[in-house]
């Protein structure tokens, strides 16, 4: 019999969460070595483009780099 709580549920999404590694520009390869060693599979690479065209670059992003305060490019994540 298979009992799902929201405990288990948060768990899971907390797993998820912490499978996502953002990165800049600079700090890609470094991320993606990262990646493979934590998850032991190669990641989904996306590009975060949360802007509209012609919006200033520091306003609209909500992701920073897992590695300095710059404004995260990729996200890398298990593809689901």
């Amino acid at each position: 019999m298979l009992i799902i709580t929201y405990k288990s549920i948060e768990k899971e999404a907390i797993k998820i969460l912490s499978q996502t590694k953002y990165s800049c520009t600079d700090h890609i390869d470094m991320a993606i070595d990262d990646f493979l060693v934590e998850n032991e599979t190669f990641p989904y690479l996306v590009y975060v483009n949360n802007l509209d065209v012609g919006e200033d670059l520091n306003q609209n992003c909500n992701f920073k780099c897992s590695y300095c305060d710059k404004i995260a490019r990729y996200a890398l994540k298990i593809k689901s």
